[in-house]
């Protein structure tokens, strides 16, 4: 079935929302289990017995990337008046000590296996699963972290 628009059409109606994420994120940094590399010092090594000198080395993984970032600053305020007058249309609020943060969907591939997330002083941890969206595809994900105790 055709389109009503053009792919070129497309692309300058999505281009906004890149340049608003260009424009209001930030930087956040995300850390990974660390690679354990084994080095062994002996020319005749074999994995399977344990008599031969090695160490381990520990390569961490970190990167940065940028999000927008939103606080559940008024934990008061009732987010469950429905929109609108519809009874079923309501909004998700999480609870005080959640952030929820919108990431590239390119990100998100370096970004998926992060067991530690820091912004603002703070630490958090995924939460969720994410939520993709976007106007045409989905081009940006949005994730809910906790902050670690």
């Amino acid at each position: 079935m055709p389109s009503l628009l053009s792919q070129a059409e497309k692309d300058a109606y999505s281009l906004p929302f890149q340049d608003l994420h260009d424009t209001f994120s930030r930087q956040i940094v995300y850390f990974k289990e660390p690679d354990k590399v084994v080095i062994s010092t002996d020319v005749n090594y074999n994995p399977y017995y344990d008599n031969i000198d090695e160490s381990v080395e520990y390569i961490f993984q970190s990167g940065v990337i940028s999000a927008r970032i939103l606080y559940n600053k008024d934990v008061n305020q009732d987010y469950s008046t429905p929109l609108g007058g519809n009874k079923e249309s309501f909004r998700y609020v999480s609870p005080d000590g959640f952030a929820r943060i919108k990431i590239r969907k390119e990100d998100y591939a370096v970004f998926e296996d992060a067991i530690n997330i820091t912004f603002d002083g703070l630490e958090f941890e995924n939460e969720k699963t994410p939520r993709p969206h976007g106007l045409f595809q989905p081009n940006f994900l949005t994730l809910y972290l906790k902050i670690k105790k």
